[in-house]
């Protein structure tokens, strides 16, 4: 059984690694968002709507 240090260490490893690729596919997100935005002729609004679906979905159902 691993001791609380070693469960600790473990947590502390995936989370960071999690939020760091999290935050990769943000990046890449924000990268093809301006070609998408241009290829599917989106406004302004549409274009944020799209943008911020994922974010709002995901922390309503937290």
């Amino acid at each position: 059984m691993a001791t609380q240090t070693q469960q600790q260490i473990s947590v502390l490893s995936l989370s960071t690694l999690a939020f760091t690729v999290c935050f990769a596919v943000w990046v890449m997100f924000s990268i093809i968002g301006i070609p998408i935005k241009a290829n599917l002729g989106l406004n302004e609004t549409e274009f944020g709507l799209l943008a911020a679906t994922p974010i709002l979905t995901g922390s309503l159902f937290r």
